[in-house]
């Protein structure tokens, strides 16, 4: 992506949004480049992410998106589908999510957004991030209910920093899951993480989007670089050696 001066884009941009038309292939391959580059422009996180579920759903949206730099996460394969059937109860298959190979395909197509930096050579540790802010939790007598450590989980609390700066993760000071975040919710999620680092003086963060093993086609992993790419706050960023978070760099 590029970044163009604020201009007339931006009303065009909102009359893409508020318009009720289906999008249909003929309407993505006449309309939808432009709405993708008018998001990315316009800094609107919410509609970019909004463009990139909506383009996933047929081919036309396919090439819009990869001609973007954006890799469609397409539907769920085979072995997707099994590990999606062993979380209802069905068969104890392993679940399956993308080859290291296909995971760096994706990310040569990345190298048009001018945040992104690439892949750290460090190491992803990221369980032990979970591991270390429960033991935390139950020290400080709190809850270890998954519903009460959503704020821990989320945004750069004082337990947040403390369990990320125990786990070294790359230099990152706080740390975001939003590997089960929703794709209408997680732009907004991850906007006020980085408003609440910022705020906290924190310059290196890290946000975890998984890699989309789990019956899909890895959404947020998708749609995470060109949310980041949309943040002011946001200096750069760059992968985790294994492709399931990002260590962003917070402007200073």
């Amino acid at each position: 992506y590029q970044r163009r001066v604020r201009g007339t884009s931006k009303a065009t941009m909102q009359a893409h949004r508020l318009t009720t038309a289906p999008w249909t292939a003929q309407r993505i391959k006449r309309e939808g480049p432009a709405c993708i580059r008018a998001a990315v422009v316009e800094d609107d996180a919410p509609a970019f992410a909004a463009l990139v579920l909506a383009f996933n759903k047929c081919r036309a949206g396919e090439k819009v998106l990869r001609e973007a730099g954006i890799e469609p996460s397409g539907a769920p394969t085979n072995n997707e589908a099994d590990g999606q059937a062993t979380r209802h109860g069905g068969s104890h298959s392993r679940r399956s999510g993308p080859s290291k190979d296909q995971l760096a395909d994706w990310s040569r197509t990345l190298e048009s957004l001018t945040k992104y930096t690439g892949r750290c050579c460090e190491r992803f540790r990221g369980q032990e991030f979970k591991k270390v802010l429960l033991q935390l939790v139950a020290e400080a007598g709190g809850s270890t209910r998954p519903s009460d450590l959503r704020k821990d989980r989320h945004l750069p609390s004082t337990l947040n920093q403390r369990a990320s700066q125990i786990c070294d993760e790359a230099g990152t000071e706080a740390t975001c899951e939003c590997h089960s975040a929703g794709p209408h919710s997680v732009g907004e999620r991850v906007h006020q993480f980085l408003v609440q680092a910022a705020d906290a003086g924190l310059s290196r963060v890290s946000i975890v989007t998984g890699l989309g093993g789990h019956g899909g086609g890895g959404t947020i992993r998708q749609i995470m670089p060109g949310l980041l790419q949309c943040e002011d706050l946001v200096d750069s960023f760059e992968h985790a050696s294994n492709y399931a978070a990002l260590y962003v760099t917070i402007r200073g």
